[in-house]
């Protein structure tokens, strides 16, 4: 059965803002931002969530989600009520829940509540961490990550390649740091993700229209004009972009070497689990310069 609401999760900086509010101009779509950018999922986002570790609260907001019910109790997120379509579930619409720190919570979702959707967004990590460098995101999101992320990692180690082990030993900087979260947190994410529902950002970015219907085909909605002016800023926070500009001259050189081998594991994943149609494309190489709007 497919549920008449879907996550879509991807890391900061990825284009989920953009894509998932073009997304929203489709008629049989109504986009909930952030919905779990406060609260109990958020406090969380550091631990791979299991049933000891979810709350009665979680375990009944996504039992209602998964019969398509929508608990606004649950929710504490400013960027829900700023920028959301709706505030409760429209009747006969398709419900997309924008989020960027469900990353360690799809297993737990996935196998509780089967028939709620998890769709992901894929951007280069280079280029995610290039934007979270110029935006300064460090000590506004990740100050507190890398703690909370060390227990996960010992606790699970069956869930990570073995070339992470001794990573936390080089992480000088901040720069490392937000590498090493990108590619723990990516990583789990993107192992568990279902592999027919990946959306590209780069192929959004060149060809929105045949990009967004894959998420209206798979739910029976008539194909939709995702007309994009890529010229409009539609990003909630973060600096303004500047359309064609590329920042991944921002990563100190003295980084980039072992950035390079730290995110090798992810790529490898990508390959075995996506293959190369969904998730590479003509620019999408970490050694090569892309052009992004951020």
């Amino acid at each position: 059965m497919i549920s008449n609401n879907f996550i879509l999760n991807g890391f900061d900086r990825c284009g989920s803002s953009a894509i998932s509010r073009i997304l929203a101009t489709h008629p049989q779509i109504e986009l909930i931002f952030h919905p779990f950018n406060s609260g109990s999922i958020r406090r969380k986002m550091n631990q791979i969530t299991t049933v000891a570790s979810a709350s009665k609260e979680d375990h009944h907001f996504f039992s209602e989600l998964e019969s398509g019910r929508f608990e606004r109790d649950y929710i504490e997120s400013p960027w829900f009520e700023k920028y959301s379509s709706v505030l409760e579930f429209v009747p006969g619409k398709i419900h997309l829940m924008k989020t960027t720190i469900n990353h360690l919570s799809i297993r737990w979702i996935q196998k509780e509540f089967p028939a709620i959707e998890f769709w992901g967004i894929w951007r280069d990590p280079m280029d995610i961490l290039a934007s979270l460098i110029r935006n300064d995101f460090y000590d506004k999101w990740f100050q507190d990550a890398l703690p909370q992320l060390m227990p996960t990692i010992s606790e699970n180690s069956r869930d990570f390649p073995e070339a992470y082990e001794n990573v936390p030993t080089l992480l000088s900087g901040d720069v490392r740091i937000m590498a090493f979260i990108i590619a723990i947190r990516s990583y789990f994410f993107f192992r568990h993700l279902h592999a027919d529902k990946l959306i590209n950002y780069e192929l959004f970015k060149s060809d929105p229209i045949t990009e967004l219907n894959k998420i209206t085909r798979y739910f029976g909605l008539s194909e939709h004009q995702f007309n994009v002016n890529f010229k409009e800023d539609l990003n909630a926070i973060g600096k303004r972009f500047k359309n064609g500009n590329n920042y991944r001259h921002l990563i100190p050189k003295s980084d980039f070497g072992f950035i390079r081998e730290l995110f090798m594991p992810l790529y490898d994943l990508m390959g075995s689990r996506f293959g190369k149609g969904a998730w590479q494309n003509e620019i999408t190489n970490m050694d090569k310069a892309t052009v992004s709007y951020d």
